[in-house]
């Protein structure tokens, strides 16, 4: 399967769900998919960027053959959906080098702060084709 657009997510995280729940609502082109990080997409595309798949502080977003992590992956995502656009375009006002660290001061304390969830994420019937092992 030849899949240009894919967000890796940590999939016991409840603010990681939520996002990838955001995503799909907002989706209607159903461009992208997804895959968690401890499937074996989400392990090989978190070792391509350099990331420790026991321990992710990042969300990551593969479009393509280019890889953006941290605030770009959001930002990137937000411009695809369309409709955020202006939401992203203000992310980028922000250099990376202010917003990167604010993320990962959120992503430390993700499971403290949001919850965490051992049964990981459960795609509704209609969205199952669009998660990726």
């Amino acid at each position: 399967m030849n899949v240009e657009n894919i967000v890796v997510f940590d999939a016991h995280c409840v603010l990681c769900n939520a996002w990838v729940r955001f995503i799909l609502r907002h989706d209607h082109d159903k461009q992208f998919h997804f895959a968690a990080v401890n499937s074996e997409t989400g392990k090989n595309l978190l070792e391509k960027a350099g990331i420790d798949a026991l321990d992710p502080q990042s969300m990551l977003f593969k479009e393509g053959q280019r890889i953006r992590t941290h605030t770009d992956a959001i930002i990137r995502v937000l411009t695809l959906l369309g409709g955020w656009k202006k939401v992203a375009l203000l992310g980028r006002v922000i250099p990376s080098v202010i917003r990167d660290p604010i993320y990962l001061f959120v992503a430390r304390r993700r499971y403290r702060w949001f919850g965490r969830t051992e049964s990981g994420a459960l795609p509704e019937a209609q969205h199952r084709g669009r998660f990726l092992h």
